[in-house]
């Protein structure tokens, strides 16, 4: 990835020098979590990864869940009843519901995949 750049181009920024002294092996244990053949999963970085030959490091992202489903231009009037009424009988699991600037209704699912 474009996104990633060498260990060794991070193991020379000066605060990072100062806590491991260099040690290139010592900055990927502290991303991966893993010492040896052992890896524990408490330790591993959530912020960035390390890639599989070990010789690059990016930050990590993960895209933010998409759960508003947004109707525009509702008629005047209309209740938040009326909106959960949309969605009774599918299988959504409506979080909440509510009006906002003009005829705009917001509604919140539980996960991206409701």
């Amino acid at each position: 990835s474009t996104s990633a750049i060498p260990i060794s181009t991070v193991a020379m920024f000066k605060q990072l020098q100062k806590l491991t002294n260099g040690n290139l092996e010592l900055i990927i244990e502290s991303v991966t979590g893993k010492i040896g053949d052992k890896v524990d999963e408490n330790m591993r970085s959530t912020i960035c990864e390390v890639s599989d030959d070990l010789q690059r490091i990016k930050a990590s992202w993960k895209r933010p869940q998409r759960t508003t489903i947004i109707l525009r231009e509702v008629k005047a009037g209309t209740t938040e009843a009326d909106i959960r009424s949309l969605l009774d009988g599918t299988s959504y699991k409506v979080q909440s519901v509510r009006s906002d600037v003009g005829q705009n209704w917001f509604v919140t699912m539980s996960t991206e995949d409701d």
